[in-house]
């Protein structure tokens, strides 16, 4: 898991975030593609809050918060799991670790 989140977070900060606007689509140096939702910021230079959705949603569970983290002054990335669909095909975390691995 760490190793997802560090791929996010480089993929993401990597990004001219403040050119993106709303659902977009990141793809990472493996080929792999990561939906995203960018919610800018008004300032310029705004720290941003990366939202990582749980293994069984999406991104849109997050629902009202970017928006509250927005009026908060802040620029908000809501991005779902990088192996949603695969996990979400499980019906144990067992099986989800053993589809991971193949």
């Amino acid at each position: 898991m760490k190793r997802v989140l560090l791929i996010v977070l480089g993929v993401v900060v990597s990004l001219a975030l403040h050119q993106l606007a709303g659902a977009e689509s990141v793809v990472t140096e493996d080929k792999k593609s990561i939906d995203i939702t960018y919610y800018p910021s008004t300032s310029e230079r705004a720290p941003v809050v990366i939202l990582i959705a749980d293994t069984r949603c999406d991104r849109s569970v997050f629902r009202k918060l970017p928006s509250q983290l927005q009026k908060a002054g802040f620029a908000v990335v809501a991005t779902d799991l990088r192996y949603k669909t695969l996990i979400a095909g499980t019906r144990s975390r067992e099986e989800a670790i053993r589809a991971l691995q193949s």
